[in-house]
C-alpha cells in the first residue's frame, strides 16, 4: 500500500504542478496564450515512476491547449511504423489539439557522436527521408493533428532543398485534408493507472503497452487510440466496432458497467489483452461482461496456437499469473496454450451482436487482432503487415519490403493518389450497383474496391476517395507546382551548417 500511495503521490505532484503552471500563464496573458504541454506517453513510459499517469486529470483542467510528444522511438526507421506515445484521440476527444515532434535524423545527420543517435536511428539517404517524412505526416493527416519538423541540436538535419520541396507538399495535402472526422472501426484502449498497481511495474507495463504499441499499427485495419476511461464513460466514436483493452488490470465494477453499456449494448466488441481485472476481484456469475477467467496458480509460458492455421502466438517466457478461459457451450475457442488450456477465445454478449474475447499473451499480435477484427465485421485493408494510417476518405501506407500489395476499400468507388491521379480499381465481389448501399453500413452490404500496387521498399503510398458528389478527390495537393514553397524565411532557423 505504501509503494501505491508514493506512486500515486508522484502523478499526483507533477500533474498539479503542470495544472498550476497553465492557470498561471493563462491569468498572466489574459487568456490570449496557448499552453503546450509534453505529457500523456501511456504507451513510451508506463513507468509510475514517469509522472505521465495523470492524464485524465490533466484533460479535465481545462488550461491546456495541446499535449505534444515526439514520434515513438521504437521502429521509427525507414520500413518502420510512425506510433504514437499518447492515447492521441482521446486526447483530441477532449478538445486538446495532439501535436508530433518530428525529430527524425534524416541523411544529413552526419554527426555520430550527438547524444540521440544510439536511440534516434539516422535515415540512409535523401529518398528515404522523404517516405519517412511522409509517413509520419500521413498519421497525423488521418486524425488531423498537428506536427513539427526538428532539428534536435541545429546540426543541419533539415539542411537540403530537397527535404523542403517535400514538406512543401506534405504541408499542402495536410492543409487540403484538415479538419475531416475521425472515425476508426477499432479502438485501442490504454490503462494509465493500471500500472500502479503492478509488482516490477516497468517490465511488465513494457511488455503491456510499449511492445504492444508498433504491432498495432500493422494490423491492416483503421483504428484509433484511446484512454479505457473515455470508452467505460461512451466518448469512443459510433464507427468503432472492436476495442481492444490493452491493460485492463483495475477494472472496478463502475468501469465494467460502462463497458457494457456504452459498448456491449451498443454493438461494440471487446478484446481483453492478458487479464480483464487483476486489482478487483472479478465479481462471479454477475460479472456485466460474462468472461469467466481462471488464473494458473503457478508461472508458466503464455504462447499458445491458434486453432485457425496452427501458427504460434507470443513467447515462451512464463507469466505469473497466468490466465485462461473456463470452457462452456457458450465458449468458442480461437486458440490454446501448449497444456491446452483456451488462451484465446470468445462469446457472443447480450442482444446488438457485440463478443466479448480473450487473448491470454502480453501485447499485441497482428495476427491475433486481424483475427478478432474480422470476427466483429471490421474491414482490413491490408495484410501484409505494413504500417498503416487510416481517416475519413484517406489511407495511407509505408512499405516495409518491396512487392505487390492488394489493398481493400470499402465504400470506395474511384481512387486517386494525392495528386489527383486515378488509381485503377476492381471489384472482387462483382461491381457496384446504383442501389448498393453507402459507406457506414455492414461491411458485409457494402460494396468492397480492390486495388493492386507495386511498391518499392521503404516507400509511402497515398490514397483519395474520389467522391464525385463532394469533389472529395480535389482535396489534395493538386497538380504539381502548384503548391506554396516553403520560403527560405521559414527554413532559416534549420539551414544552419
Amino acid at each position: 500500500r505504501d509503494v501505491l500511495d508514493l506512486y500515486r503521490y508522484l502523478n499526483d505532484i507533477n500533474e498539479l504542478r503542470i495544472e498550476q503552471l497553465a492557470r498561471f500563464a493563462k491569468c498572466r496573458t489574459g487568456g490570449r496564450s496557448l499552453v503546450m504541454i509534453f505529457y500523456g506517453y501511456t504507451m513510451e513510459l508506463p513507468d509510475p515512476r514517469s509522472g505521465h499517469c495523470n492524464l485524465d486529470e490533466l484533460l479535465a483542467c481545462g488550461d491546456v491547449d495541446l499535449l505534444a510528444s515526439p514520434v515513438s522511438y521504437q521502429d521509427r526507421a525507414e520500413g518502420g511504423v510512425m506510433a504514437f506515445m499518447a492515447p492521441a484521440d482521446s486526447i483530441q476527444a477532449h478538445g486538446v489539439l495532439w501535436m508530433v515532434e518530428d525529430d527524425t535524423r534524416t541523411f544529413r545527420a552526419l554527426d555520430q557522436s550527438e547524444l540521440d543517435a544510439h536511440f534516434n536511428p539516422t535515415i540512409r539517404g535523401v529518398a528515404d527521408t522523404r517516405e519517412v517524412h511522409r509517413r509520419n505526416m500521413a498519421a497525423v493527416i488521418a486524425r488531423s493533428c498537428g506536427l513539427w519538423w526538428m532539428d534536435l541540436w541545429g546540426s543541419g538535419w533539415l539542411r537540403d532543398d530537397g527535404i523542403w520541396d517535400g514538406l512543401a507538399d506534405l504541408r499542402a495535402l495536410y492543409r487540403a485534408r484538415m479538419g475531416r472526422p475521425f472515425r476508426p472501426r477499432v479502438a485501442i484502449l490504454s490503462d494509465e493507472k493500471s500500472c500502479l498497481h503492478l509488482n516490477n511495474a516497468f517490465r511488465h507495463a513494457v511488455d503491456l503497452l510499449y511492445r504492444a504499441n508498433v504491432p498495432i499499427y500493422r494490423c491492416g485495419f483503421s483504428m484509433g487510440l484511446y484512454t479505457l476511461r473515455d470508452a467505460a464513460e461512451g466518448r469512443l466514436p459510433d464507427s468503432v466496432r472492436l476495442a481492444v483493452v490493452l491493460d485492463a488490470l483495475d477494472l472496478p465494477d463502475d468501469r465494467r458497467t460502462g463497458l457494457r453499456t456504452h459498448c456491449l449494448d451498443r454493438g461494440v466488441s471487446l478484446l481483453f489483452q492478458y487479464a480483464c481485472g487483476l486489482v478487483q476481484p472479478i465479481p462471479e456469475p454477475e460479472d456485466p461482461l460474462d468472461l469467466p477467467l481462471l488464473a494458473l496458480e503457478s508461472p508458466a509460458p503464455a504462447r499458445f496456437q491458434l486453432e485457425r492455421d496452427g501458427s504460434w502466438i507470443g513467447r515462451d517466457t512464463p507469466v505469473f499469473p497466468r490466465f485462461h478461459v473456463r470452457e462452456d457451450p457458450d465458449i468458442t475457442v480461437l486458440g490454446r496454450y501448449a497444456d491446452g488450456l483456451a488462451a484465446f477465445a470468445e462469446r457472443s454478449v447480450g442482444t446488438a451482436g457485440a463478443r466479448v474475447l480473450f487473448c491470454g499473451a502480453m501485447g499485441s499480435d497482428p495476427a491475433v487482432l486481424r483475427l478478432a477484427a474480422r470476427r466483429c465485421g471490421v474491414p482490413i485493408h491490408l495484410e501484409e503487415g505494413d504500417a498503416l494510417y487510416a481517416g475519413e476518405g484517406f489511407l495511407a501506407f509505408h512499405a516495409s519490403e518491396g512487392g505487390h500489395r492488394v489493398v481493400r476499400l470499402p465504400g470506395w468507388h474511384r481512387v486517386t493518389d494525392e495528386c489527383g491521379t486515378p488509381i485503377p480499381v476492381h471489384w472482387p465481389d462483382g461491381p457496384p450497383l446504383p442501389d448498393r448501399p453507402a459507406e457506414g453500413t455492414p461491411v458485409g452490404e457494402t460494396p468492397v474496391a480492390a486495388i493492386q500496387l507495386a511498391v518499392p521498399a521503404h516507400s509511402t503510398r497515398f490514397l483519395l476517395r474520389d467522391d464525385p458528389e463532394t469533389n472529395e478527390g480535389a482535396q489534395g495537393i493538386g497538380e504539381t507546382g502548384t503548391r506554396e514553397s516553403i520560403t527560405q524565411e521559414e527554413r532559416a532557423p534549420w539551414n544552419r551548417a
